[in-house]
Parts: structure tokens; C-alpha cells; sequence
């Protein structure tokens, strides 16, 4: 968890355990598998220049399944649309992980 979330969950307990029951509800969805769901969340906090978010789901990512080179394309994968900055502060994240 990062140092920022830490402090959202601290500092808003009520918004915070709301969230987290929402994530909880849209990670048990069905239709998509644990691997594909951590992916999209992986492109999706790229998208958005969140390296926090990617460090987080990284692991989880692996722990579903998913390898070293499917990662960093999901982070590759945000860049015709999002543009490089996520890609540039996110992809050593990733890279992090596989050292």
C-alpha cells in the first residue's frame, strides 16, 4: 500500500472502507480473470501517471499469472493514447520487480 493511500484511508475512514468494499465488489466480478483484471489496472494507472498504484498491483499481477513481459506491454499499451510521462514513470516501477 502506498504512503498516500495509507494517508486516504487514515484520514477518510468512511470514503476509505467505501472504497475498498467497492474495489472488493468490481475484483469479484466474474467475467474476467484475477490476471487480466490486475493487467487492466496496471495500463489503467499508467494511463493516469500513478507509479504508486502500478508498484501495488505488480506483485498481484504476477501472483495471478501474468509475466514480466505482459506487464511492461500493458504499460506500453497506454502510450498511443496517454502518452509517454505514465509510461517513462511507471515502466521502471515495473522493471523494479523483475530485477
Amino acid at each position: 500500500m502506498s504512503e498516500e493511500f495509507d494517508t486516504f484511508l487514515k484520514s477518510c475512514p468512511e470514503a476509505g472502507k467505501a472504497y475498498i468494499e467497492l474495489f472488493k465488489s468490481v475484483i469479484k466480478s466474474p467475467a474476467l480473470d484475477a490476471r487480466t483484471k490486475q493487467l487492466i489496472l496496471i495500463a489503467v494507472m499508467t494511463a493516469q501517471n500513478y507509479p504508486q498504484g502500478v508498484d501495488a498491483h505488480v506483485g498481484q499481477a504476477v501472483k495471478a499469472g501474468a509475466g514480466r513481459d505482459e506487464i511492461v506491454e500493458a504499460v506500453l499499451t497506454t502510450l498511443p493514447v496517454a502518452g509517454i510521462n505514465g509510461v517513462l514513470e511507471c515502466l521502471p516501477v515495473v522493471m523494479r520487480h523483475f530485477e
